[in-house]
């Protein structure tokens, strides 16, 4: 899943916004309330905790301070975030922004290319091989591809570890087992 940025514009008196279609899992601590000269990070609050605050009053409006977890909207056939308070006049007009990670598109037309990175197409490409014709090789070139796929996957991960890890991984041969591990 790919990293995305969204927003959405506020109505005075809204409380339910649409989110995109490919969204998969909002990142958290990246929801802010931006008043058009700064921003405010909203907080995650289910909505039974808004309705124990005392937040359950329907004609409570001001600038937003909370956001309810995504949910699917089965008639609207669309992920929906709820906004608390619900937007004044004042803030009609302003956006919420956020990260999410999205889903990928579907692939149905003989055109369409996977939004694969670039960097990783030989190892991808090479442990297809393995995976799609290892019972019609020999293990030597069994061996050989493997051995090509999994380099290319480590020069990747010791490449991007704390993007695809979210921390810096150490990467090093171990001498005894002949496999990577730390």
């Amino acid at each position: 899943h790919a990293k995305r940025a969204g927003q959405f514009g506020l109505v005075a008196d809204q409380e339910e916004y649409t989110l995109p279609s490919d969204v998969s899992k909002i990142l958290a601590e990246t929801v802010y309330y931006n008043d058009g000269s700064d921003s405010f990070p909203l907080r995650l609050m289910t909505e039974q905790d808004w309705t124990r605050q005392g937040g359950q009053s329907v004609t409570q409006t001001s600038k937003p301070a909370y956001y309810t977890p995504a949910r699917f909207d089965s008639d609207l056939r669309q992920w929906v975030m709820k906004i608390h308070p619900k937007p004044s006049s004042s803030a009609a007009g302003k956006t919420v922004r956020f990260e999410y990670y999205g889903m990928p598109a579907e692939l149905s037309a003989d055109t369409d290319i996977p939004p694969l990175p670039d960097n990783l197409h030989d190892g991808l490409v090479n442990g297809a091989i393995v995976l799609g014709f290892m019972e019609y090789m020999q293990d030597t070139q069994v061996a050989g591809f493997q051995a090509n796929a999994w380099e290319g996957y480590k020069r990747q991960l010791r490449k991007h570890a704390d993007v695809m890890m979210g921390r810096q991984m150490p990467f090093r041969r171990s001498q005894d087992q002949g496999h990577v591990g730390g």
